[in-house]
């Protein structure tokens, strides 16, 4: 999984992507056949297309399934500053 900053601010929204290595070494970002979850959606929701929306202070995982690999990255939300 590609990783964005990990700390985010209430309000705001990222979209996390997954690369893929091929055989060959090459690399494509892969857009079919992912599954996102968030451990906490009361803190960050994130929808099938991989875009994070931050909802309330904490720390929360997002996790991606492709096939039989799983990835994981955690992000943390911050109040809204002033």
């Amino acid at each position: 999984m590609r990783r964005f900053p990990s700390t985010l601010e209430i309000g705001d929204a990222i979209t996390l992507t997954v690369t893929g290595t091929k055989d060959d070494g090459t690399s494509e970002v892969l857009t079919r056949n992912l599954s996102w979850s968030s451990a906490a959606s009361a803190i960050a929701t994130v929808n099938q297309s991989g875009r994070v929306h931050s909802v309330a202070p904490g720390n929360v995982d997002i996790t991606v399934t492709y096939l039989s690999f799983t990835a994981q990255s955690s992000i943390t939300v911050n109040a809204a500053q002033l």
